[in-house]
C-alpha cells in the first residue's frame, strides 16, 4: 500500500468539514452523513486534530457498508447524504464510541415517522 504524507490526508479530511453558509436546514427525521463527520470533529481541540478524528472512527467501518450505502468515499459526501441504514450507522457509532470515546445521537430515519393523515 502506497504511503500517503499526513499533510496530504488532512487536507483532503479538511475537504470534507468545509460547509457552506447558504445550506438549509436538515429535516429533523433524517440522519445526514455530514452531520455526524461534524460531530466527530467537533470533539477535537482543533481543526486538524478534528479531521484526524473523523478518520480514526472511519478506519473502523466496513468498507462494504459503505459502498452498500452508495458512499464511495468520504471526499464526496455532501449535506445531502442521507444514512439509511441503520446498520451501517450501528457500527460509525459503535466506531466513534469505541476509537474516540464520544457517544453519537439516537438514528433517524424517515420511515420512523410517518406522515399524518
Amino acid at each position: 500500500m502506497p504511503q500517503v504524507s499526513p499533510n496530504l490526508l488532512c487536507a483532503r479530511i479538511g475537504e470534507l468539514l468545509t460547509t457552506s453558509v447558504n445550506q438549509p436546514a436538515a429535516p429533523a427525521n433524517q440522519t445526514y452523513f455530514k452531520d455526524i463527520i461534524d460531530q466527530i470533529a467537533a470533539h477535537a481541540s482543533d481543526p486538524i486534530a478534528g479531521q484526524l478524528l473523523v478518520y480514526q472512527v472511519f478506519l473502523r467501518v466496513p468498507l462494504k457498508l459503505l459502498k452498500a450505502e452508495g458512499i464511495r468515499s468520504l471526499r464526496f459526501v455532501d449535506q445531502k447524504t442521507v444514512i439509511k441504514s441503520k446498520e451501517l450507522y450501528d457500527s460509525i457509532s459503535n466506531a466513534a464510541h469505541e476509537s474516540i470515546c464520544i457517544a453519537l445521537p439516537p438514528f433517524k430515519n424517515q420511515d420512523d415517522f410517518p406522515e399524518a393523515a
